[in-house]
């Protein structure tokens, strides 16, 4: 038996049966998990760290018995304790201990899927899936016998995330065509956590913005350049060091503002150096949906290359491409460069 996951307006009220859960595209839902199984393994320092060790606890337990809604804490246990030993099952079973256990990595998952939904999302869409999972937690209604149980949900794609559906001008020519997709920005700063998750550009928010930019900028430019003089030129007159101050924060205040002010016009920019997270490879993007305020966002999109399969990730085009966004192979920066369009997330082979 065949059970069909349909979309909310057409899903049927009958209990499915017991049975192989497959989806309407012919993506089964062991596919999906197994995709994202082996996605999360190239999530960094991530990959290791014992909440994602636990997402694909829960993978493997709802490819073993994919009937049940959600495991128990010390079933989810059990099976961590599987891939590599924890201190959750030594010296003995602790339900309290355990339960505190799987419930806070529970809490740091769901955080780390929710900074990744959209790039797990649309990979999955590039596969030809119209579905991607969530997480989801039935809570205990208390009682010795009763617990909360933790599982993974199918979900459709949203709209946003799936592939452009028009075809673009160059798309059936045989240079080398990239796909891209978001990522979390990778970093411990706050204030780069608070522009990844977005910022709305709406009344007074917007002059405390260029304010507060400005503000970062004039701090960063004296107390850089200050530094800077006192090891190169120790001995600098005072008045000359007065005036390269004053020229320096004068051209970095230029600088940070052209790129935050062009915002509106040109919708995507390198994101200034403070905000650039622990990769280097981040976009300042303005967005804009209808009846909804603008929304200013650090992004971080890359993409596979084609011709090595080395990482890409977006870099200025500097003079050879002056005025782009360009798509730089970190394995061949001189050569396999693409274009970006970070509306259509597609990118073509730029240097032949």
């Amino acid at each position: 038996m065949v059970i069909e996951l349909r979309s909310a307006a057409s899903a049927s009220t009958e209990a499915p049966e017991q049975g192989e859960y497959r989806l309407e595209t012919g993506w089964e839902r062991r596919q999906i998990l197994e995709f994202i199984g082996n996605l999360s393994q190239e999530w960094g320092t991530k990959s290791n760290q014992l909440s994602v060790r636990l997402l694909r606890a829960l993978i493997r337990l709802s490819l073993a018995d994919p009937i049940q809604d959600g495991f128990t804490s010390l079933e989810v246990a059990e099976e961590m304790d599987r891939e590599k030993r924890t201190s959750w099952l030594a010296g003995g079973i602790d339900p309290d201990k355990i339960r505190a256990s799987v419930r806070d990595q529970f809490k740091v998952l769901q955080g780390i899927l929710d900074e990744k939904a959209a790039g797990i999302a649309q990979r999955l869409a590039e596969q030809g899936s119209q579905h991607t999972i969530c997480l989801h937690k039935l809570e205990s209604k208390g009682g010795s016998g009763n617990q909360s149980r933790y599982g993974l949900t199918i979900t459709e794609i949203s709209p946003a995330d799936r592939p452009p559906m028009t075809a673009l001008p160059w798309s059936d020519t045989s240079l080398p065509v990239i796909a891209y997709t978001t990522d979390d920005v990778v970093t411990s700063d706050r204030l780069t956590k608070l522009f990844a998750h977005g910022v709305q550009m709406r009344g007074v928010y917007r002059f405390v913005f260029l304010a507060f930019i400005l503000a970062m900028v004039v701090v960063a430019a004296i107390f850089g350049l200050a530094l800077a003089l006192q090891l190169v030129w120790p001995n600098l007159h005072a008045e000359t060091r007065s005036v390269v101050l004053t020229f320096a924060i004068l051209l970095s205040v230029v600088v940070t503002l052209y790129a935050i002010l062009s915002l509106p016009d040109k919708r995507i920019v390198m994101a200034p150096f403070w905000l650039q997270g622990d990769d280097w490879g981040c976009v300042l993007q303005w967005s804009r949906q209808p009846g909804q305020p603008s929304i200013i966002q650090v992004v971080r999109y890359g993409a596979t290359c084609p011709i090595c399969g080395g990482a890409v990730r977006i870099r200025s085009g500097e003079f050879r491409f002056y005025g782009r966004l360009v798509g730089t192979c970190a394995e061949s920066p001189r050569e396999h460069i693409y274009s970006f369009d970070h509306v259509m997330r597609r990118g073509k082979l730029l240097v032949l």
